[in-house]
């Protein structure tokens, strides 16, 4: 029960920072500036705070890794290409997030446990079940209602969401956020220690994120010192660790995203608290449809073998 907090903690942290940098842009409390930027600005403030108390550790000579010896080799380097990935998905969610309700985005990405139950087993050798394709064929409706708000189904209904932007973008974060969760997950099996792996999450997204700056004329320093990108920062630093220290700990990444549903339910509520945005009938019975059907197929059968090993 202890080790599920971590993932439960990391759910809430993480739908509470994009809430409130969205909501921190609308109010104009951050004027003028793009979700993304702000998030890549954050990540530069924890950056300098994590290696900060790096230096203080290894001043007092208890050191949290050898950055040289971790970090400064040829695999190292295609690892941390891999954390690209979620950066990837990052930066994906925070442009759709500008002109779609966080909770649209958060109800939509309960599919991913299928998707990563699929790449899982091709990538992590992880079991695949039968009952996966059923639950999944029921979690499409529960997606398809929480989008268009519609029972029935038609081919104009199909045909404007497959021409629609929204949509397909939504549908590629989904797809690279599902791959981005098996990429960190190798990572972290490869890397038992927490702080080593936070460490090359900050530094995938330092590189990626201050080369766009850079890149877009955007980096500004004065944002470094905003009260309210310190506050966001605050919270996507306590989503990293316990993010990575839930994937180090939970077995199988299925029931890593299974817990991980929870950060739908704190997206509907802060948002409609936070952002007062609308929660129709039609969305909160799509996410349980999506819900049940995760639920569903999280379900294992007793193996009578563990019965006779446990007597």
């Amino acid at each position: 029960m202890f080790i599920a907090l971590y993932p439960l903690l990391s759910a809430f942290f993480s739908a509470a920072s994009y809430i409130l940098t969205k909501f921190f842009i609308v109010g104009n409390y951050i004027p003028n500036t793009k979700i993304v930027t702000v998030m890549f600005h954050t990540n530069i403030i924890n950056l300098t705070i994590f290696f900060v108390y790096y230096f203080y550790k290894k001043i007092k000579n208890e050191p949290l890794f050898s950055f040289k010896e971790k970090f400064i080799n040829i695999k190292s380097l295609w690892q941390l290409i891999l954390l690209g990935l979620p950066v990837m998905s990052a930066i994906v969610k925070s442009e759709i997030t500008e002109y779609l309700p966080i909770s649209t985005i958060e109800i939509s990405a309960l599919i991913k446990p299928f998707i990563i139950c699929l790449l899982a087993v091709l990538l992590l050798k992880e079991k695949f079940r039968i009952k996966y394709v059923i639950c999944f064929l029921v979690a499409i409706c529960g997606l398809y209602l929480a989008n268009t708000k519609k029972m029935t189904v038609t081919m104009n209904d199909l045909n404007t969401l497959y021409n629609s932007k929204n949509t397909c973008m939504l549908l590629f974060y989904i797809l690279i956020s599902s791959i981005g969760n098996i990429t960190r997950r190798y990572y972290c099996i490869k890397r038992k220690n927490t702080m080593e792996t936070i460490c090359a999450e900050y530094m995938v997204f330092f590189i990626y994120g201050t080369t766009i700056l850079i890149f877009q004329n955007s980096l500004d320093l004065k944002l470094l010192f905003n009260k309210y990108v310190l506050c966001v920062s605050l919270l996507t630093l306590l989503h990293h660790y316990c993010l990575i220290h839930g994937v180090q700990k939970v077995k199988e990444i299925a029931g890593l995203e299974l817990l991980a549903f929870t950060k739908t339910v704190f997206a509907i509520t802060l948002s409609f608290l936070i952002l007062h945005e609308e929660v129709s009938k039609e969305k909160i019975l799509g996410a349980l449809i999506i819900t049940v059907a995760v639920m569903l197929s999280g379900i294992k059968k007793k193996n009578p073998k563990d019965d006779a090993q446990q007597k």
